[in-house]
């Protein structure tokens, strides 16, 4: 079973411009958006290693905010 963000919460972030519904929906994305971020970096001696970069992250949340703003919802 997957977790869907409730309509209720999109429409009020979309049409309110409600904080705490932006919210839930950017802690929903946060695994994901950890992921994007990721990079793999290596030493002197060839190790490869994992690093989340904040840049990179701040970013993706940035466009995403923005893309949930822009939003249209039309009901059918």
């Amino acid at each position: 079973m997957t977790n869907i963000i409730p309509y209720i919460v999109i429409q009020s972030a979309v049409d309110n411009e409600d904080v705490i519904a932006m919210t839930h929906i950017m802690s929903h994305f946060d695994n994901y958006l950890n992921q994007l971020s990721r990079k793999t970096l290596y030493d002197t001696s060839g190790n490869a290693y994992i690093y989340m970069d904040p840049d990179i992250k701040q970013r993706l949340k940035m466009k995403l905010m923005l893309s949930i703003l822009k939003f249209e919802l039309s009901v059918v």
